[in-house]
């Protein structure tokens, strides 16, 4: 599987309600090679944050407010709930967590 067959794909839970879209992807490093950890989902835009996820980082406060107002309710699905992926589409589990999807950079490892 390569990253382009999740971008865009419907999420689904478990009994077949749709959550949203992939609009990104979550990685993170581990010895030296990238883990896949979880999806961005978003219900109403199929738009990426361009980067604009990253919290602590000074940049133009209106592209600022204007992300935080397009992605609002933006979650991220830990890897580790989905249960499928086939034909365009993600199953997640029944209890799947609905994480927030910000990146604290103050900590420089993601975590907050």
């Amino acid at each position: 599987m390569i990253a382009s067959d999740l971008l865009s794909c419907a999420v689904h839970d478990s009994g077949g309600d749709r959550l949203g879209q992939v609009i990104d992807l979550r990685f993170e490093v581990v010895d030296d090679q990238l883990r896949l950890v979880g999806l961005l989902v978003n219900r109403r835009n199929r738009v990426s944050f361009l980067g604009y996820e990253r919290q602590g980082v000074s940049r133009p406060w209106l592209l600022n407010r204007f992300f935080a107002w397009l992605h609002r309710g933006t979650v991220l699905i830990p890897w580790a709930d989905v249960t499928a992926v086939e034909d365009g589409a993600v199953r997640v589990r029944d209890g799947f967590r609905r994480l927030d999807a910000s990146l604290d950079t103050a900590h420089g490892d993601g975590s907050s």
